[in-house]
């Protein structure tokens, strides 16, 4: 049995990774947290494959309760990651273990490359954002665009369904950069924007439809000019689907920008509590979208439009997917070692792979 260690495992996305590690064959589960009976309860629903451990990350014991442990692999889900360092990839590395992480920090994604040298000396792979975005964001860029000579417009956008279920640190990360000044790329070099404004509305397939997007903080507007050397412009929108949430934030986001209310990561609790009132309200579809136009191998200008509509609660499986399928090529040993972004790690279809049996469906057009 291959022991792959998720810590967070009882969380909202961290439920979605022990459940789909038990669909590779050989995997042994252990679910790992600080609350010990929260992790005892999920193990003992995922069967003879899963145990529980007690650990906590921030603890002076975590590394000797990792060791105890012995993961091969550590997929760490326990955000958020903006004001996270590399402790527990630390960890991971000394132990001669992998790594994988769901971060959406901007700043923890892109600075994983420092634990190159470390990861290298130690055999190990280690992987940060290993979710929507970057993960299978720049996979998807990938396969639009793969052959084209140059790749000019990005136009990235998520956004849930009401109906499915909140994580707080989820909340908390998106609360810390609402008013705040975000990164972005425009005319073909770095400028500025402010955390939930630039308010837009995108048309998805139904039965998502026209939701609602404001500029938001991920790992992709620092990592994919990179990717794209000729990028002129990069965007990055998130949205909730009733309006009068959305709007709602959209207008303290303006309060904020002018400083006259303090940081709303503070008030994360209160925020998840007032959108949980609204839960009748909406549904429980997500939606996703990558849009790029660029100059294709015939020297053409064309657009290509990818989108992604999980219905019936199933969208917080797609950022899960990107670190089972990771997990799954680490155990197939199809990955070279050292420390990277999730940036088209692994061809689009190894995600897709993980959302069989999902009520999810993608076009591209």
């Amino acid at each position: 049995m291959v022991p792959i260690l998720v810590l967070g495992g009882y969380g909202l996305f961290g439920k979605r990774v022990c459940r789909g590690l038990l669909r590779i064959d050989g995997v042994k589960v252990l679910v790992a947290g600080r609350d010990a009976a929260a992790a005892r309860a999920f193990a003992a629903t995922l069967g003879e494959r899963a145990e529980a451990f007690q650990i906590d990350w921030q603890s002076a014991d975590f590394t000797a309760r990792l060791a105890a442990a012995s993961p091969h692999i550590l997929i760490h889900c326990a955000g958020p990651f903006q004001a996270q360092d590399y402790r527990v990839a630390n960890a991971a590395i000394a132990l001669g273990a992998h790594y994988i992480d769901l971060a959406d920090g901007r700043d923890f994604v892109k600075g994983i490359t420092s634990l190159h040298a470390a990861a290298l000396a130690k055999g190990v792979v280690v992987i940060a954002g290993a979710s929507s975005v970057p993960a299978l964001s720049s996979s998807v860029l990938s396969e639009l665009t793969q052959g084209w000579q140059s790749v000019e417009h990005i136009d990235i956008g998520i956004s849930p369904g009401n109906k499915t279920e909140r994580g707080l640190a989820t909340i908390r990360a998106i609360l810390s950069y609402v008013g705040e000044p975000l990164p972005a790329w425009r005319d073909a070099k770095p400028t500025q924007t402010i955390g939930w404004q630039g308010l837009r509305r995108f048309h998805y397939p139904k039965p998502a439809g026209t939701r609602w997007l404001v500029d938001c903080d991920v790992p992709d507007l620092a990592l994919l000019p990179a990717k794209f050397p000729g990028l002129k412009s990069l965007q990055f929108g998130a949205g909730l689907e009733l309006s009068v949430l959305h709007i709602g934030l959209w207008f303290l986001a303006v309060l904020r920008r002018y400083r006259l209310l303090p940081n709303l990561a503070s008030f994360a609790r209160f925020f998840k509590g007032s959108s949980e009132l609204f839960l009748s309200f909406g549904s429980d579809v997500g939606a996703m979208h990558v849009r790029v136009k660029g100059i294709d191998a015939q020297g053409n200008f064309v657009q290509r439009t990818w989108t992604l509509v999980a219905s019936q609660g199933h969208g917080t499986a797609v950022p899960a997917a990107a670190s089972i399928a990771i997990a799954r090529a680490l155990i197939g040993g199809g990955l070279p070692c050292g420390a990277m972004p999730a940036v088209a790690v692994l061809p689009l279809q190894n995600y897709l792979r993980e959302l069989e049996g999902f009520a999810v469906r993608v076009e591209t057009y």
